[in-house]
Formats: structure tokens, sequence, C-alpha cells
């Protein structure tokens, strides 16, 4: 499409820039009584920086994913982010982060 195909309208294209650095988080229960938390920040030039721990109370996987999150977002602050991009799987933390859901326990 070019200009002169609408005559009296502007054209104009833009990029979208991604200004914000990216957070994926996951936790998992172990049989052992405690649990895993990964954290991966994307940056802007996408590049890739993880984390793991090893959570050390017995926790159930919705706690073990909150634990990461926490991490994430602790280690975020650390690093002077003021705003993330959170990205998950489960549609239950994501929904009662975003208060779609209420957070029972």
């Amino acid at each position: 499409m070019s200009s002169s195909d609408l005559p009296y309208e502007e054209v104009f294209i833009t990029t979208m820039v991604q200004s914000t650095w990216q957070i994926y988080f996951d936790g998992a229960f172990q049989k052992s009584g405690a649990g895993t938390a990964g954290v991966i920040f994307v940056t802007l030039e996408e590049a890739i920086i993880p984390y793991t721990f090893t959570l050390t109370s017995a926790i159930s996987n919705n706690a073990a994913e909150y634990e990461a999150l926490i991490i994430g977002f602790d280690i975020a602050h650390n690093m002077g982010l003021n705003t993330i991009f959170a990205c998950r799987d489960s549609q239950l933390v994501i929904s009662q982060l975003l208060g779609v859901y209420a957070v029972k326990k």
C-alpha cells in the first residue's frame, strides 16, 4: 500500500521496540521436601541471564512458583529495573497476579 492508495489519509510505519526486560520463572516441588526455583532474564539486547535456586522448605508446586517470582522480582529490584515483563505458563499464578483469581492461602 502506498500513500497514493489513501489520498486523504496520512500513512506511517512504526516499529515496536521492546523497552522492558523480560523475566521467565518456574518453581517445582521435590519429593525430598524442598523445591527448586528458576528465573531467566532476557535483556533488551536479548542476552539471557539465568538463575537457579534450591528452596529449603517443604512447599507446594504453586508456592514454589511464587517463590521463583518473588526471587526474580528481588533480583530485578537489585539490578535497578523499574519495569519488567513477567512471563509464565501457569494460568493460576498469572491470573492471581492480575487480580482475576483471588489468593486463598
